[in-house]
């Protein structure tokens, strides 16, 4: 898949906490259909990161697809439910490593982001 990158372990200077500024720097920059890596912890997911390739020196162990609505920014995951939608908030806290997330945003390149709104409709 190809993919453009957009941000990666966003930091920034401004006098709120961190998690205020990494949520608002997020709600400006997601767009529909990007890609949110994440480096989480345990087992499963140290055993995920040992057989697949990171990026740039990194590893991700878990991925989500953005979905924004007129009040909340969403994330669709695949966890032990099933398919779910998460709060871009909630999804986020998971990969808080000292307060700051581990993570990585990435855009679909425009030749294939015809395929969004179909992905975002399951």
């Amino acid at each position: 898949m190809r993919l453009l990158i957009l941000s990666m372990f966003l930091a920034t200077q401004l006098p709120f906490s961190k998690a205020q500024s990494y949520m608002h720097r997020l709600e400006i920059i997601l767009s529909d259909g990007d890609f949110i890596f994440q480096d989480l912890d345990g087992p499963l997911c140290e055993a995920i990161e040992g057989v697949t390739d990171g990026y740039e020196g990194y590893d991700f162990s878990h991925v989500g697809l953005v979905k924004k609505t007129k009040n909340n920014i969403w994330v669709g995951e695949a966890i032990s439910m099933g398919v779910v939608w998460t709060s871009l908030s909630e999804f986020i806290q998971r990969c808080e490593k000292e307060g700051t997330p581990q993570l990585l945003v990435m855009r679909l390149k425009k030749d294939y982001r015809d395929r969004i709104p179909q992905a975002l409709r399951f």
